[in-house]
């Protein structure tokens, strides 16, 4: 269906946002066809008129033909430079937009093109826009002979201090609501009966309490929530004899999952470590930066300074501490022990602490694989003239699957810097990787493959202000090629 606006109709609209005017039956049926235009800042139940702001007073001129309502937006918010959020999955997906009109406001402008979308607009004090699912009339206007409302309060236990943002959930429905500023929540027309209501916010622990709705009453949920540190109920490997939850281990644990490491974005384990490890130090050498692993954690120091960790991949010690990097992409969880405790059960060159790191297997119960691609290119800047800008990319695959018995992960990626030293020194970096894991149960045997393949091609530079320097090893670029492989294949049945 294609909608054309004529003159006559926005001629009514106009009449409809004149607080002087009297609006006609048919300028009542066009308005209530359309979105209101709302203040977003209101208490739950109250609504407070918008249409005269400034902001929905804007003129613009339109010439469109046959666009969709997305389009028809984007022209609008353009022209009258605001911005306004939005889903595609709140305009309707079949209808067409014709509007031909010049210096007409936005909020008629809008009203023409969400006819019938079954949206509000909202308005921030900041001059954002929003649509917003069609709010509920209140109870005055759209009685509920069997309905009634649930409202309340979230604050922290600790302080009782009003939490702003929480989600309140009614389980079972589609009704919710956020706390505003005083921390309070309202939710109208619930149906009678018994529910149970959820509040949740971030960094808190979800609270569920049930209560009974009866018609025409309000009942009350009040939420006292209590932050949530850790995931204590969490079973790990690292610091015990067999699986225990992390408030179970009497030894200072942190355990890091893919999600923090994806979000992080590293370029080696060392920026793992050193971000999401409480006292952590990690060594980054400038030449050396991706297939480093020199940390200390709470652990004994040496007379160099570094008490060395020690770390296994896959429950096998790395040949080397200080050169043993893992691709961060294959990596499914990392458990570290912070101090000397380790040593109980790791031996006395555990006394700087253990690293435990799980690479991958998949998840078991996917419908089908899922495959995962990213291609990453920037710009590294150097004080070099001829070097100010030199190329980094960075291109990682993986593909994961699993049914009931078996999961599997497979992946790979390649890093390459191009060179940033002048003078014909050989600085370019590269580093290819490749993994992969498999679990398989049958009965009460498990079996689980894993290997990986991690190569740092890391030459050894100078900065040009040695060369200058006189001494005479400096005196020529460095062409010494540094190249670590660490290869890890392992398989295990229990």
């Amino acid at each position: 269906m294609c909608v054309r606006a004529s003159i006559t109709a926005l001629g009514a609209l106009a009449l409809l946002f004149s607080t002087a005017s009297v609006a006609s039956p048919q300028t009542l049926e066009l308005a209530s066809r359309g979105p209101r235009f709302l203040a977003a800042w209101t208490i739950p139940g109250k609504t407070v008129d918008v249409t005269n702001a400034a902001v929905l007073r804007r003129r613009v001129s339109l010439d469109l033909t046959k666009v969709t309502a997305n389009e028809a937006l984007k022209e609008i918010t353009r022209q009258a430079d605001l911005e306004i959020s939005y889903s595609t999955a709140q305009l309707p997906g079949s209808r067409s937009v014709s509007l031909h009109a010049r210096e007409i406001t936005v909020a008629a402008a809008l009203t023409e093109v969400l006819l019938d979308a079954g949206v509000d607009v909202a308005l921030g004090r900041s001059g954002h826009l929003a649509l917003v699912k069609r709010l509920a009339q209140a109870a005055a206007e759209v009685p509920a002979a069997d309905s009634g409302t649930v409202s309340g309060r979230v604050t922290d236990k600790a302080t009782a201090v009003p939490i702003v943002g929480a989600t309140v959930v009614i389980e079972g429905t589609r009704q919710s609501a956020t706390t505003t500023a005083d921390g309070r929540y309202s939710i109208a027309d619930v149906q009678s009966g018994t529910y149970d209501v959820r509040a949740r916010f971030i960094g808190y622990a979800p609270l569920v309490t049930s209560i009974v709705v009866n018609a025409g009453a309000e009942s009350t949920a009040d939420f006292e929530l209590t932050k949530s540190v850790q995931l204590l109920d969490e079973v790990v490997t690292t610091g015990t004899v067999v699986p225990t939850e992390v408030k179970a281990v009497p030894t200072p644990l942190t355990v890091i999952g893919a999600d923090d490491i994806a979000q992080r974005h590293p370029q080696g384990l060392q920026d793992v470590i050193r971000q999401a490890i409480p006292t952590a130090l990690a060594f980054d050498d400038p030449v050396f930066s991706s297939a480093g692993s020199l940390f200390s954690v709470r652990g004994a120091n040496s007379l160099n300074g570094t008490g060395t960790m020690k770390i296994l991949v896959d429950g096998v010690e790395a040949a080397g501490a200080t050169t043993s990097p893992v691709d961060p992409n294959s990596v499914e969880r990392i458990e570290v022990i912070r101090g000397p405790q380790a040593a109980t059960l790791y031996g006395a060159d555990a006394a700087g602490g253990v690293i435990q790191i799980f690479t991958k297997r998949g998840q078991a119960g996917l419908v089908g694989p899922q495959a995962d691609a990213q291609a990453e290119l920037g710009v590294v800047q150097t004080p070099y003239i001829d070097h100010r800008g030199v190329l980094r990319q960075n291109y990682t695959g993986s593909v994961r699957g699993g049914d009931r018995d078996v999961s599997y992960n497979f992946g790979g990626g390649y890093t390459r810097l191009a060179d940033y030293v002048p003078n014909g020194e050989i600085s370019r970096q590269s580093s290819p990787s490749l993994y992969g894991g498999m679990r398989m149960t049958r009965g009460i045997i498990t079996a689980d493959l894993s290997a990986r393949y991690y190569r740092n091609k890391l030459p050894s530079v100078y900065t040009p202000f040695v060369l200058t320097a006189g001494f005479g090893p400096f005196s020529r670029p460095n062409c010494t090629i540094n190249d670590f492989t660490n290869e890890t294949y392992g398989d295990r049945i229990t």
